[in-house]
């Protein structure tokens, strides 16, 4: 595994200040509509932020109840799999669409 980065994995939506990274603002993630109107709010006002949502990979390891450390490893194993595999024309990042109703499988879109 590369070197270990520090997360703080959560369940919520969190808008941060990019200068001092506070946490400006924080909700549920199934309520991140008011976490995107929020920094809006806060670039009218002139503040650069970011919206940090929780990832696909760690909303399912959560809901299977892996929590804590096994939860931070397993993001970053993810994470790493992800980034070796860059590129254009990697497998992670190609398009690709499933059609359920005529089940006929993968195919580019």
């Amino acid at each position: 595994m590369k070197t270990k980065k520090s997360m703080i994995i959560t369940m919520k939506v969190k808008v941060i200040e990019l200068e001092s990274n506070d946490v400006l603002f924080t909700c549920e993630s199934d309520e991140q509509e008011k976490a995107y109107a929020y920094a809006a709010q806060m670039e009218e006002f002139g503040l650069q932020v970011k919206v940090l949502s929780p990832s696909v990979f760690e909303t399912l390891a959560f809901g299977l109840g892996v929590e804590g450390e096994e939860l931070e490893e397993f993001v970053g194993s993810v994470t790493d799999e992800l980034e070796d595999h860059a590129g254009r024309d990697s497998c992670c990042h190609r398009g690709c669409c499933y059609t359920v109703s005529q089940n006929d499988g993968p195919k580019d879109c």
